[in-house]
Formats: C-alpha cells, sequence, structure tokens
C-alpha cells in the first residue's frame, strides 16, 4: 500500500515542495516504512528519501526549490528510486503494482522518451502503452513537467484537485488537498492521465475501461474523511456498522470500535442496535498502523502501543468490539487477553466490519500468504476460542457489495479478480 501525492505551480516563483510535504503527512496512514520527495526546477531533479515516517525524513525537502514536486509514503520498499544519473532526468513515484516492469524502469524509458523528443500528450501515452498492472502513478522530468496515470481498471486511486488558478495538484485520497487548502475536482478514470506543464494542461485517454475499484479503500486503506471515486468513506463504514446490527444483534453493555478506522461500524452499529457506545482504546505516541509493520515482534508491540484500553469502558461488562478486519488475529488475541485478565470484562463478542479474508492480493495491499490468513484456515467456532472471544463474525461478501455504491474487487475475500494477471 501506499499513497502518492503532486503539485504543478504555473508560476515559476512557487516553490510548491512544501504543499506536496503536506499532502503526503496527511497520507501517512497509507504508508509508515518509506518517504520520498521529488522537486523539479526546470534544470534538473533533486529529492530527498528514506525510512521514516514523513515528518521524520522528509523536512529537508521543503527547501528545495521548483515549481513541480511528486512523493509519495510506502508501507514496503518499492524500487522507487529516480533515475539514478546525477542530476536525475526523470523520477516516478506509485501506488499499486507493476506486472512487467519497476517504477526505475519506468523513470529511465521517461528519460529516454524525453531525450528522443516525445513531448506533451505523446509523452505520457507512449511512457504506459505497453505497462501492465494495478496502479496509479505520478512521473516528474527535470524541465519541470508532470504527468499523473491511473490504470485500468481504476483498483488504486488517482484525483485531481486545484489551488484557485495558480497550481494543479493530484493525490491518493481527497484529504491530501484539504489540509493544503486545495479543491478536489475530479477522481482520473481508468486508463485516463493527466499531463502537465507551465504552459499546457490536458487529460489524456490512453486505455479507458469500466471502473472497478478496490474495496479495501473503503474498509481500512483511506482515511473517514476522504472522498474516493465520488463516495465518502465515512458513510460507507458507517452503513457497514448498521448492518451489522441487523445481522448479528447482541445483548452487550457497550459497543466499542478498534482505532481508528473500525469507529465509524461501532458508531453506526451504536445508533442502528440502540447500544451505549464508548471510546474504548487510547493509542500511546505515534499512530501506527499494525497491520501494515513488517515484521511479528513490530506488530505486538505496536497492539500494546495503540489500544491501551479505558478501563471503566470494559470493567463489569458485556463488549462488543468491532474491527475492520481480521488477517492473522494477532490483534484481536491480545486486546481480549487484555481485556478479560487486566480490566475485568465480562465477555468479548467479536464483529468485523468486511467478510473473510481468505486470498492474497496482487495489486498492491499487503495481505499475508494464505498459510497465514486465520479466516482461510479456521472456522468462525475455531477462531473465536484462538482469539478468546464469546463469538465472532463477519460481514457477508454480498452485504459488502451492497455497501459500496460502485463496482468493487472482491479478490482478496473471495479468490476472484477482475485482472487476468492476477496470479503473476
Amino acid at each position: 500500500m501506499a499513497g502518492i501525492a503532486g503539485a504543478l505551480a504555473f508560476d515559476p516563483v512557487w516553490n510548491v515542495a512544501r504543499f506536496v510535504y503536506y499532502s503526503l503527512l496527511s497520507l501517512q496512514h497509507r504508508g509508515q516504512e518509506e518517504a520520498c520527495l521529488y522537486v523539479a526546477d526546470g534544470e534538473k531533479i533533486e529529492w530527498v528519501c528514506g525510512k521514516g515516517f514523513v515528518d521524520e525524513v522528509l523536512p529537508p525537502a521543503t527547501n528545495l526549490a521548483g515549481w513541480a514536486a511528486i512523493g509519495g509514503v510506502w508501507s514496503e520498499h518499492p524500487g522507487y528510486r529516480a533515475y539514478s544519473e546525477e542530476p536525475a532526468e526523470a523520477a516516478v513515484v506509485l501506488d499499486g503494482r507493476l506486472f512487467n516492469a519497476t517504477p526505475y524502469d519506468v523513470a529511465k524509458k521517461l528519460s529516454e522518451l524525453k531525450a528522443s523528443g516525445y513531448e506533451g500528450e505523446d509523452l505520457l501515452k507512449e511512457l504506459v502503452k505497453d505497462l501492465k498492472g494495478a496502479f496509479s502513478m505520478l512521473a516528474l522530468t527535470a524541465s519541470g513537467e508532470l504527468l499523473a496515470y491511473r490504470s485500468p481498471p481504476g483498483l488504486r486511486p488517482l484525483q485531481l484537485g486545484g489551488l484557485g488558478f495558480d497550481m494543479v495538484t493530484f493525490a491518493s485520497e481527497s484529504c491530501a488537498f484539504d489540509v493544503i487548502g486545495a479543491d478536489l475536482k475530479k477522481d482520473l478514470d481508468p486508463g485516463t492521465g493527466f499531463y502537465a506543464s507551465q504552459l499546457y494542461f490536458n487529460e489524456v485517454s490512453v486505455k479507458p475501461s469500466e471502473k472497478v475499484v478496490c474495496a479495501f479503500e473503503y474498509i481500512y486503506n483511506a482515511r473517514p474523511d476522504s472522498v474516493i471515486d465520488g463516495v465518502e468513506v465515512y458513510e460507507v463504514r458507517e452503513r457497514i456498522g448498521k448492518r451489522l446490527a441487523q445481522l448479528y444483534p447482541r445483548d452487550v453493555d457497550v459497543v466499542v470500535g478498534v482505532p481508528e478506522t473500525a469507529i465509524p461500524f461501532a458508531i453506526g452499529y451504536s445508533k442502528e442496535a440502540k447500544k451505549d457506545y464508548r471510546l474504548g482504546f487510547i493509542a500511546t505516541g505515534r499512530k501506527a498502523r499494525t497491520a501494515i509493520k513488517p515484521d511479528l515482534s513490530e506488530r505486538l508491540i505496536g497492539v500494546q502501543l495503540k489500544l491501551n484500553p479505558i478501563r471503566s469502558t470494559f470493567r463489569k461488562k458485556r463488549a462488543l468490539i468491532i474491527d475492520d478486519s481480521v488477517v492473522r488475529g494477532l490483534t484481536l488475541k491480545t486486546v481480549i487477553q487484555t481485556l478479560k485478565s487486566k480490566v475485568g470484562a465480562v465477555s468479548v463478542d467479536v464483529l468485523i466490519g468486511s467478510p473473510k479474508i481468505i486470498s492474497h492480493c496482487p495489486y498492491g495491499v499487503e495481505v499475508p500468504p494464505a498459510d497465514q490468513l486465520i479466516a482461510a484456515k479456521m472456522d468462525n467456532e475455531k477462531i473465536a476460542e484462538y482469539i478468546g472471544a464469546k463469538s465472532i463474525e463477519w460481514l457477508p461478501p454480498e452485504e459488502l457489495e451492497k455497501l459500496i455504491p460502485i463496482k468493487a474487487c472482491m479478490g482478496c475475500f473471495t479468490g476472484r479478480y477482475p485482472l487476468r494477471e492476477e496470479r503473476s
């Protein structure tokens, strides 16, 4: 999983690095292992890249001068370095997965196309025409051109924004526009892109296709204050919570959502079931996403930091915990043990605001191998016993399809994928 952002100002007096920096801060939830920011001033590309959070790695980049910039955050190393000449002639950042190339290959090709005289729309079309995969991409040239592209069928989000008449912006989510005062203009259609320079800005149709979004954007990936493909993420999550209440009524004293993603699920359940909703957990320090941590020890420590229980919420109460998904079951097992042994919860029921994850994702969302997916190996009763819950239930796939108002990929829940290269 990744988050990408870019900006181009139509007047060279602007230095846009700071705008992209703050956009990436707002996308930090999409990747917490790597961060990178590239800036072009018309003659060269300079960059800052490194392991860690945006505010740890990228502050020096805000001092780089240039009217065009792109950047990204990643939860795993994507091979995203710029074309290796010094100074670089082209750079690429990508969310998703390429099946037949790397971001480095794309940056190198962009540099070669520029040297061969390609410009404008032809430059973008030639760059992406042979690429296969499910990805959204931003590319930058040393001369200060910005290229944006969302591959068919649109599994990875990419949006166009604007800051008055001064600047064009791109980002994975609308929250990245909100923090810099830009306006969301549109979601890029699958198979289309944009070419932007200080003299020219136009939409480019390359391989138009029917749109199929990633269901996980609305369950877990995106911030709840974002709007993606015209759909408000928070509204989907609250509707999921209400549907869980209709499907799985529980005789409990309190409803709690696992922060941050599942809180809207719990609010929706509480409204529909007329049960008491309470804040259940407080995070210590920086808010980290444990599901995208690369190793077991980091995930275990992350759970303890992320989910310190509020004792009065659970003590002597029958609690319903709602989470967005279950991968290995580690988070829920650790939390329920703490609630029952240290806090004094009477019982804990669990509901999940998504279907069972039973298969991999070939499109850039980190899903472990099938032998690590608890729902692919155990039935509900055994999973409940393993995590220490009274019961556990998931939202059925057909219900999720109804609750997301546009066509969505459900591959990790069903094993059926929208692209032929899904098993690559």
